[in-house]
């Protein structure tokens, strides 16, 4: 139905629920075969799901299906305080 309305669908990993990690996502993404289905990048979910070390293997299979990414200031590791935080703070370089 969005296809034929010219509509992309995204999906957004988001920690904690069913499709959490990028991994989820193009799994999805596959066995849905629909060249209108993407995803959305997260930063601070993705740095909440551990997948840091795997940054560009993991950048470089999402890339040909991510439709938008959302970024913030952040430190890799802690809680949503250290994770969610204004572009000119914390120690990820964005």
């Amino acid at each position: 139905m969005a296809a034929q309305a010219g509509l992309q669908v995204a999906l957004y990993p988001h920690c904690g629920f069913h499709v959490a990690r990028i991994e989820d996502a193009l799994r999805l993404i596959a066995k849905a075969n629909r060249p209108n289905l993407g995803l959305v990048f997260n930063l601070c979910h993705w740095l909440r799901g551990g997948d840091e070390p795997n940054r560009a293997a993991r950048l470089k299979e999402a890339l040909p299906h991510t439709t938008m990414v959302s970024i913030n200031g952040a430190d890799p590791e802690g809680g949503w305080d250290r994770l969610i935080q204004p572009l000119d703070r914390g120690a990820f370089d964005t």
